[in-house]
């Protein structure tokens, strides 16, 4: 799930991905099993979001792969992709600070984003 062995980042799990897996419901747990059994794949409906969409990936995740996440990208309307060199699926926790100046720099382009 990381890539990055660094303090911060298992200050993160520590902190924030332990619980957050125990809170996760048996239900939740169920329904993705379900899903992926039955291959689910909604990239045919992935057309009808029209907001500007960022989509940013982990190159070496192996739970969601970054192909897998450029190609979500490719089928939304208005999308930007990224993908971060050397991190894995929880990429945020790895590069914090990046991830955050790449949200930001994009929402400051595409304000409409957060508008009310």
């Amino acid at each position: 799930l990381i890539q990055q062995h660094t303090p911060a980042t298992y200050q993160y799990l520590a902190s924030e991905a332990i619980s957050a897996y125990l809170q996760t419901s048996a239900a939740a747990t169920k329904s993705l099993n379900r899903a992926l059994k039955a291959g689910y794949n909604r990239l045919g409906d992935l057309e009808k979001i029209q907001c500007p969409s960022l989509v940013l990936a982990g190159a070496v995740d192996r739970h969601i792969t970054a192909e897998s996440s450029q190609e979500t990208a490719q089928y939304l309307q208005d999308s930007q992709w990224h993908c971060y060199p050397n991190t894995a699926h929880l990429f945020p926790w790895e590069i914090p600070h990046q991830v955050l100046r790449d949200i930001d720099n994009w929402i400051c382009l595409n304000p409409q984003v957060v508008k009310n």
